[in-house]
Formats: structure tokens, sequence, C-alpha cells
């Protein structure tokens, strides 16, 4: 049997094959570091309350976890679609600037909040001292409202749907049970007070690269 020299393999692909394989696989590892950033800024409120919760030495078990989750994936699905409705009637290349200057602005509001808002004495948010049925319907509900604004940037710019309501999904349920476990803990203070400006920066930076990509 006649060997075909080894090169000959190579010349057989196209170059551009190549080129258009590898800066698929770039792409792939770009949205799929949007969709963690995205999933990160998006379940910072639920760390925040977590920690609030374990500060107080409220215990959340996993059914109010779950609940939770499940009303602010909902909030997150539904405004995906919303963005997406949007998406045909938007001119070329600028679903990316609007998209991204929503995420970006959504960021630098809730930065830029404590500054023009009134809190308790102890400079953080009143939430409900007992985690009732009730408190957690609302407290699911407050989040899922906050995520609006997020999944129709993150849909306009063209997130996907299922991934990026499922990473949202789990890193609400991590964030909130790990918020609720470090709060409980001694320097659960200093990490609350920096959990929330960081995850803002988080969402400034993620829409400031989604405008320019």
């Amino acid at each position: 049997m006649r060997k075909e020299p080894i090169g000959s393999f190579r010349n057989k692909m196209p170059y551009g094959s190549v080129l258009r394989f590898s800066g698929k696989g770039v792409f792939v590892r770009i949205q799929m570091l949007s969709v963690l950033a995205f999933s990160a800024a998006a379940s910072a409120d639920s760390l925040v309350v977590g920690l609030s919760y374990g500060l107080r030495k409220i215990k959340v078990d996993w059914k109010s976890n779950l609940v939770v989750a499940l009303l602010s994936l909902a909030g997150t699905v539904c405004s995906m679609i919303l963005g997406r409705m949007l998406l045909p009637v938007l001119p070329d290349r600028f679903e990316n600037v609007l998209g991204g200057g929503i995420i970006m602005g959504i960021g630098l509001f809730s930065l830029l909040r404590p500054w023009f808002s009134q809190k308790g004495k102890d400079g953080r948010e009143r939430v409900p001292r007992a985690l009732t049925l009730k408190s957690t319907l609302l407290l699911g509900a407050a989040l899922a409202v906050n995520n609006i604004g997020l999944g129709v940037g993150a849909s306009i710019t063209g997130m996907r749907l299922v991934p990026t309501a499922a990473c949202a999904f789990l890193c609400s349920l991590l964030f909130f049970f790990g918020g609720n476990w470090i709060g409980g803990l001694r320097e659960g203070g200093t990490i609350g007070w920096l959990a929330e400006p960081v995850a803002n920066l988080l969402m400034v930076g993620l829409g400031i690269f989604e405008i320019l990509v």
C-alpha cells in the first residue's frame, strides 16, 4: 500500500476551514465566559441576601433556597424571551450596543445607589427577620424583578436562553446557600460588604465587553 506524505493531509484541508474552526472555538469560549459572568452578576443579590440572613443567624433550608432560585429562573427566562422578541427589529450591530448598555447601566446604577438611597442605621437594606413561606415568595419575586433588565440585555447581546438560564439557576442556588453559610462565620460581615460592589463592577465590565466584542 502506498503511503502518502505526512503533509498531504494538511494540504487537503483548506486553510480557511482551520481558521473557521479555530475562530468558532474562541467564540464558544467567549460566550461561556459571558454566560458565567452574567450568571454571577445576576446572582449577586442572592449572595448578599444569604449573607444578611447568615449574619442574623437565620438558617436558610433547601426548600426556601429552591423556591427563590425557581422564581429567579422564571424572571430570567421571561426577560430573555422578551429580549429575543425585540432582537429582529433592531438594526445590525445595534443589539450588542443596546444589550451591553443595559447591563452596564444596571451595574452603574447599582454601584451608585447607596449614595442616593436611605438605608437602615447599620448601612444594610432591611430584610425579613424570619424566612417564612410568605417572605420566601416575596424575596424570590423581588430577585426575579431585579433580573428582568439583565435578562433582556443578555438576550439582546446573543446569549443563548437554555445555558444562560441553567447557569443562572445554579448560581442562584449556590450563592444563596453559600452566602447564608459565610454570613454565619466571623468574617461574614467583611465579605458581605465587598460582595455587592464587586458584583456591580462585574456587570459594568460585562456590559463594556459585550459592546466592544
